[in-house]
């Protein structure tokens, strides 16, 4: 695959988990899955039924999140040194 055509999908699916906030939605990258389905003959191509010509080049899950914040988490402040 092209190094565009796989920067065209993380950049999409950057979107997406920008976005599925906003509809009350929370995701999370599914790196593992990427790297299973990735494998030669994998059982997941069958399970998903995705054809042995096609490539899974990125995942995310998307659903309804368990918890919910109503705010950030308290951090301890940034100890930096800026220089001019």
């Amino acid at each position: 695959m092209q190094d565009w055509l796989l920067l065209q999908v993380i950049v999409k699916l950057t979107y997406l988990e920008l976005f599925a906030p906003s509809l009350g939605l929370g995701s999370c990258w599914a790196g593992i899955f990427e790297h299973c389905i990735a494998i030669e003959d994998s059982p997941l191509l069958k399970s998903f039924n995705i054809p042995k010509d096609k490539k899974v080049v990125g995942a995310v899950m998307v659903g309804y999140s368990k918890y919910s914040y109503n705010r950030l988490v308290d951090r301890n402040p940034l100890d930096a040194t800026f220089i001019e």
